[in-house]
């Protein structure tokens, strides 16, 4: 009987350690693939005539950290637009650091500045994390960034502040918090928030960002209170009026969604580039901009779920005005996509879109 009871609880521990390996075997996976679809050539920005003129923003004092990076960038930005807060008050109010992950620093930037609306914009290709920086610099504001930094010959994950971009000349300039200016060349910086540059990061930090507690080329957009909408522009091939309002609405936390129009290209590749809905909250509405479809409105839906579930739906009809709502069930098996137009009516369901686990597990 107690040989019996061990072999049981032998098994039981060892399904529990497989599931275990499973989910962490799909992180990793996951995290492969969202850096891989990041990385890209940019080298058209160097004689882009759009990058041409140097930007930067003036007026920035570099404060070396006395409690943490993150209080330190936050002091950093209150000097510059005129609020009185520093570290020290910042920890006396928290008794704790509460910016150790890029989610709490931007709901921190927004309550210090409510004047600024902080977005934070993460796995961003290359040629849209420059561009990004670009345009905030261009109307006079500092951006917050996360990146690979070394204090002495040691790497760290690491807050900084980019103030200054001049591509034809290849330098970008950031105030450090480790107490200095620091001018880059783009190639580095990309390296940097990328975190290729980081040689030898421990597993915890690895397993850190598998779990998405740590985010590569990701910015902080503090968007100054004239600009009512996002400062990130359209794509520029998307003529005026061309693109295609819809609703997705989700009920999956965290879930990344590309939505993308039909063609042979997308249909062979599993890599789509920058998600539609990135963590997408649950039962929330989010209006979104399609790039228009080449086929008479038809798109494909491709969604990785919290937990590394794939779902998929191929020859969707989308206009104007239509949405989306995404639901999983209470199974995998129970997961469906309904598409309703504008007077609320279903044009189509698909049942059972989940197509399996990244990494093969179930």
């Amino acid at each position: 009987m107690k040989n019996r009871k061990a072999k049981k609880a032998v098994i039981a521990a060892a399904s529990v350690l497989g599931a275990l390996l499973l989910i962490l075997i799909a992180a990793f996976i996951i995290l492969g693939i969202r850096t891989e679809v990041i990385r890209e050539d940019h080298s058209s920005v160097y004689s882009s005539e759009e990058y041409r003129t140097p930007v930067s923003v003036q007026g920035v004092e570099v404060i070396e950290q006395d409690v943490s990076c993150g209080y330190a960038v936050l002091e950093m930005f209150a000097a510059w637009s005129g609020h009185d807060l520093t570290e020290e008050s910042l920890y006396r109010e928290y008794g704790r650091v509460v910016t150790s992950t890029g989610r709490a620093f931007c709901s921190e930037m927004n309550r210090q500045f409510p004047e600024y609306r902080t977005e934070m914009h993460k796995y961003l290709k290359d040629t849209e994390l420059i561009d990004m920086v670009y345009g905030s610099l261009s109307l006079g504001v500092p951006v917050p960034f996360e990146w690979a930094a070394l204090r002495g010959s040691e790497w760290t994950l690491h807050y900084s502040l980019i103030t200054g971009m001049d591509i034809p000349n290849d330098r970008i300039t950031v105030a450090n918090p480790y107490g200095y200016y620091e001018e880059i060349s783009v190639d580095e910086f990309l390296e940097r928030t990328r975190f290729d540059a980081y040689k030898g990061m421990p597993l915890f930090l690895k397993l850190g960002f598998a779990f998405g507690v740590f985010e590569k080329n990701t910015v902080f957009l503090c968007v100054p209170p004239e600009q009512p909408e996002s400062i990130q522009e359209e794509s520029p091939t998307a003529e005026p009026g061309s693109r295609v309002e819809i609703t997705f609405i989700g009920d999956d936390k965290n879930a990344d969604v590309w939505i993308l129009p039909q063609t042979d290209d997308i249909l062979k590749t599993s890599l789509w580039g920058t998600a539609t809905v990135a963590d997408c909250p649950a039962d929330t509405e989010q209006k979104l901009a399609l790039d228009p479809s080449g086929d008479s409105g038809i798109y494909v839906i491709r969604i990785i779920a919290g937990d590394g579930g794939l779902y998929s739906a191929n020859d969707i009809h989308l206009e104007e005005g239509y949405s989306i709502r995404f639901s999983r069930g209470k199974t995998a098996d129970d997961s469906y996509l309904k598409i309703i137009d504008e007077t609320g009516a279903a044009t189509d369901t698909r049942e059972h879109v989940f197509e399996g686990m990244l990494g093969g597990a179930e």
